[in-house]
């Protein structure tokens, strides 16, 4: 686990520019950061982990905030989620509401 953190973080670090200033980034590019262990559009294989595609916003953005709170529990998401400002969880939350879920959609907690 101590590898992917690593990688998490150069993803993330990847939206960020040189200086402070945060890019405009498309928010594909952030949703396609958690097709790693969400699946490709919020649509994980059957692997046990939160379907991200047509989840409610406010679940997402809520669940997202919990985690921010609480990364010292150890929890990947915990860090990964401190990496995101509010607008682009915002952003990512707009955008995973407008996908189809499918059939088989499932908003567990993580």
């Amino acid at each position: 686990m101590r590898r992917i953190i690593p990688a998490l973080l150069i993803i993330l670090g990847s939206i960020e520019s040189s200086g402070g200033q945060a890019q405009t980034v498309d928010v594909r590019t952030l949703a396609n950061s958690c097709g790693i262990c969400h699946g490709t559009d919020g649509k994980p294989p059957k692997n046990g982990l939160e379907r991200l595609a047509g989840m409610n916003k406010r679940e997402f953005i809520d669940d997202m905030h919990e985690m921010q709170r609480s990364p010292a529990n150890k929890h990947l998401m915990g860090w990964v989620a401190s990496g995101f400002s509010d607008t682009e969880i915002t952003a990512m939350a707009n955008y995973f509401s407008t996908l189809p879920a499918g059939k088989e959609a499932r908003h567990g907690k993580h």
